[in-house]
């Protein structure tokens, strides 16, 4: 062991003197280091697009500014059925689930009302905001809501811009 180390020592200094540079000093104006692109840094290499990854993002942009814009009047399948505030307005037979929301297409159906959509925009496969017009007791009245699936699509969060007001639904079924 004793040996070893002058040895090793010998072997660097034969290193500093060697012909090459080290690993670390520029190389005809490079840094000897690598970008992520598999470039030296320092060049002034041009970076070939990669097509594949260049469309996979001007796909998803495309996705997300679509998804972002009004769909139409009809909610999605997965926000439509019967919802319940609470387990009675889901099995209620005598017509007094009042907690009780249905949603058909382009329309909603409480208690009392009926509301229906004037313009519907998806934020993503799980929200949308519906701008809806009402009708019920003798009343006519505009709503904006945003309506956001949680727990897998058994629960439905409804939360109304103006005034502010939020209620939480269970699937029916």
């Amino acid at each position: 062991m004793r040996y070893l180390i002058p040895l090793m020592s010998l072997a660097l200094l034969a290193g500093c003197n060697s012909s090459q540079p080290p690993a670390d000093e520029p190389v005809n104006g490079q840094s000897g280091q690598i970008d992520e692109n598999g470039v030296p840094v320092g060049t002034d290499a041009v970076i070939a697009p990669d097509p594949e990854k260049d469309e996979a993002a001007t796909s998803q942009a495309a996705t997300d500014a679509e998804m972002a814009q009004p769909m139409g009047k009809a909610f999605p399948k997965s926000f439509q059925g019967r919802w319940g505030l609470v387990a009675g307005d889901c099995t209620s037979t005598r017509g007094d689930a009042k907690g009780l929301l249905t949603i058909t297409g382009d329309q909603l159906r409480f208690y009392e009302s009926i509301g229906t959509v004037k313009v519907l925009t998806v934020k993503s496969p799980v929200s949308i905001t519906a701008d809806l017009a009402f009708t019920g007791e003798g009343q006519e009245w505009k709503q904006t809501t945003d309506y956001t699936l949680v727990n897998g699509g058994r629960t439905m969060v409804r939360v109304d811009h103006d005034p502010r007001h939020e209620e939480r639904y269970t699937r029916c079924g």
